[in-house]
């Protein structure tokens, strides 16, 4: 019978690269598609870095909340 994998194992059996990041260029792209409008929420699971819900707060004047369970991608965006 197989064991449970925990969160970073399973992660990383479907993402071998947790470091993949949207390039800079595409973000508001993708905000605008998302039609993020001023003083709207956005909930952002999975935010990596921080950078989409930066610039969604930053560009778009939202509210942001971002979820992210890896550690190594939390301390990457807390120095943003």
């Amino acid at each position: 019978m197989g064991g449970l994998l925990g969160m970073n194992e399973l992660h990383r059996t479907f993402h071998p690269n947790p470091r993949r990041h949207h390039t800079e260029d595409i973000i508001p792209k993708m905000l605008a598609l998302a039609s993020v409008m001023p003083d709207e929420t956005v909930f952002y699971l999975g935010s990596g870095d921080g950078r989409m819900v930066m610039a969604a707060a930053r560009d778009f004047h939202a509210r942001v909340m971002g979820a992210e369970v890896r550690m190594c991608l939390v301390r990457d965006g807390a120095g943003r």
